[in-house]
């Protein structure tokens, strides 16, 4: 069973974990969601909770690649369940998000230096920039620019916040328990979080694999004679 977030999925990714019969538990962009599951997240129909936290599910057929008799990206349908989850306490981190973000957007529209120096793509989408000759107010090709926020685009995110979309191949599991399941994902990004920040020592210069595993997983003479040979990640948290 893989769970991750939006960026295992995907179909190829989904196709491969099917062709080796093994399940999932991924989450999905619901502003990114194609029109049929957009229109399903904002249909009032089928929702269960109170004005804090609502959800609902359905059963739906998804087509992944798959490789067959040494044919690759074959169409195979897998059987799917979609739990969607709002949130009055995530839509209005995302409400808030959003300000701060298109308060970014018109400082970047009001400076053309900026934008262009600028690498911040969640908040240049909201930008959308025109050639125009100033005195004609013709579209032209050449540098000067005419910048301005897109409200529009903004808004139309704007109603998709607080939705949370998980997709899974255990279609049999209830939607509280998908939802369990997929929340446990913290506990992996806390490893690598441990991995980033308790791991430390001084610099080394050494390169190949026996060296390194001399080098931090030394222990005595007489035990090392018991023990075999390894690295484990609990050792090495002692040599900070």
């Amino acid at each position: 069973m893989v769970v991750a977030d939006k960026a295992m999925n995907t179909a190829n990714n989904l196709g491969a974990l099917a062709q080796h019969g093994d399940g999932w538990i991924v989450s999905a962009s619901a502003r990114g969601a194609d029109k049929t599951l957009k229109a399903w997240l904002l249909d009032p129909v089928g929702w269960t909770g109170d004005d804090k936290v609502r959800t609902k599910s359905m059963i739906v057929t998804r087509s992944v690649p798959v490789t067959m008799y040494g044919v690759p990206n074959v169409p195979f349908n897998v059987t799917e369940k979609v739990v969607a989850r709002w949130s009055a306490a995530a839509a209005e981190r995302d409400r808030l998000m959003r300000q701060e973000i298109l308060a970014h957007a018109e400082a970047l529209a009001a400076d053309e230096a900026r934008h262009r120096a600028s690498s911040k793509r969640g908040v240049k989408k909201y930008i959308t920039a025109e050639t125009i000759d100033p005195a004609t107010r013709e579209l032209i090709t050449g540098k000067r620019t005419s910048l301005s926020v897109d409200r529009a685009r903004a808004d139309a995110e704007a109603v998709f916040d607080g939705f949370q979309l998980v997709r899974t191949s255990e279609t049999t599991l209830t939607d509280t328990a998908i939802l369990d399941r997929y929340r446990q994902l913290w506990r992996i990004e806390q490893t690598f979080r441990v991995s980033k920040t308790d791991l430390n020592s001084r610099p080394v210069y050494v390169r190949t694999r026996a060296h390194i595993e001399a080098h931090f997983c030394r222990r005595p003479r007489e035990t090392a004679r018991r023990r075999p040979r390894s690295c484990p990640l609990a050792v090495m948290r002692t040599a900070r």
